[in-house]
């Protein structure tokens, strides 16, 4: 019986398919709070740098010049990341916004998933 069991979670396990890959994207700040993405895009982790010469704010739509997490400037500039959730899941990279000087691009790249 413990064999059949080894058998059936071994034969489910090789069954899964892995839906998630790295996905790498720039994203050009407009003059208000810019979104990280446009669509819903769920990630199980998200990592946003600046690359740019000017310091960006991080955060929700509220995002101001002075509301957020700071993202330096220079080389290599400041980063964000959001590690994978200990209970499963992914975050929607849509819900993350920088505030910054129009026309500075920041790099994101994260682990997409396709439901």
């Amino acid at each position: 019986m413990k064999t059949l069991k080894i058998a059936i979670v071994m034969i489910l396990v090789l069954s899964m398919q892995a839906w998630a890959a790295p996905t790498t994207l720039q994203v050009t700040l407009g003059a208000a709070a810019t979104p990280m993405a446009t669509v819903a895009t769920q990630c199980n982790w998200i990592t946003i740098q600046n690359n740019a010469t000017h310091a960006m704010r991080l955060g929700d739509f509220t995002v101001t010049a002075t509301k957020g997490i700071q993202l330096a400037s220079g080389s290599p500039g400041g980063s964000f990341y959001q590690g994978p959730k200990p209970t499963g899941g992914a975050t929607n990279l849509a819900q993350f916004y920088v505030f910054g000087t129009a026309g500075d691009v920041v790099d994101v790249t994260c682990d997409a998933v396709n439901f």
